[in-house]
């Protein structure tokens, strides 16, 4: 009897704090953006996705607008959506690594915010005075793992 009334409070403990903490059901959830290119922006690094403990796949554009000021741009993006995804500028390159998606948890990063939607094209605004020439890949990065779900090395754009 002890072990049938503590197997049933686990169940009605764990299983509410397990899905919590997994939260599989956004893994099937899809949100779009469709933000417009800014006017007179200029690329001058990409790169593609490549998925790390996911598939994901586009195309990553660092932008300079007229007044000097830098956005992240993600075209095109397909991706999975997860618990606590934030976008990473990072230094470390993008390889394919055993497994590569632990290695950005050490890096110099800077944090652009969470992943406002897994479909679709999103602009991220670049702090003023980043260097952007020493992060040169992006992460969709999971906090809650601590894992890549997928990632970019931006490339300068040969002129």
């Amino acid at each position: 009897m002890p072990h049938r009334v503590a197997r049933r409070a686990t169940a009605i403990v764990g299983v509410p704090m397990a899905l919590w903490w997994l939260q599989p059901w956004k893994l099937l959830i899809r949100t779009t953006a469709d933000e417009s290119l800014p006017q007179g922006a200029q690329t001058t690094c990409c790169g593609e996705f490549t998925g790390h403990i996911h598939r994901t796949s586009g195309v990553v554009r660092l932008l300079t607008l007229g007044d000097g000021a830098q956005i992240l741009r993600l075209e095109n993006l397909h991706a999975t959506l997860g618990p606590r995804l934030r976008v990473w500028l990072s230094d470390t390159p993008v390889d394919h690594a055993s497994f590569p998606w632990r290695k950005f948890a050490h890096s110099t990063h800077i944090d652009l915010g969470r992943l406002r939607a897994n479909r679709g094209n999103a602009d991220y605004v670049v702090p003023t005075g980043a260097d952007t020439d020493a992060l040169r890949s992006v992460v969709l990065w999971c906090e809650r793992f601590s894992v890549s779900f997928g990632a970019a090395q931006l490339r300068p754009l040969i002129q």
